[in-house]
């Protein structure tokens, strides 16, 4: 079972605790391994959607298109983790993504993301499809 995780490294001033839920779009682009071919677009996987394909479920089901052979992706159980302070400005694991048939070539960051403010508690949307700056008015 090949499983890929998806690290990330951030600088946190004034934030902790950049977390996700369960409903979170993890955007990617994706590579078939027998074809060698790209998706032109964009993919997401959500741990809360599913779709039966025999006997077993997956986050996703998706067919080569050179090919035809169908390749799935499954978010690991409890492989959502936290990025906390601790790991502001260091590589950290956030995810992992057991796939059969196809791999992650690209991760899209964009909403999904929640920051916590250290002194305040206040908790905020983020949106890390481009640099992310923002004030809290403690």
């Amino acid at each position: 079972m090949p499983l890929f995780t998806l690290y990330l490294k951030m600088d946190l001033e004034n934030l902790t605790d950049i977390t996700t839920g369960p409903d979170m779009r993890w955007y990617m682009k994706l590579k078939f391994s027998h074809s060698g071919e790209e998706t032109d677009k964009e993919i997401y996987v959500c741990a809360l959607e599913e779709t039966q394909h025999g006997k077993n479920s997956f986050h996703l089901v998706i067919k080569d298109p050179l090919n035809r052979r169908e390749a799935t992706v499954n978010i690991v159980k409890d492989s959502m983790k936290p990025y906390t302070e601790d790991d502001s400005g260091r590589w950290a694991p956030v995810i992992t993504f057991d796939c059969r048939g196809i791999e992650p070539v690209e991760f899209i960051p964009g909403m999904g993301f929640t920051g916590k403010h250290p002194k305040s508690g206040t908790e905020f949307e983020l949106d890390l499809s481009d640099d992310y700056a923002e004030f809290d008015d403690e």
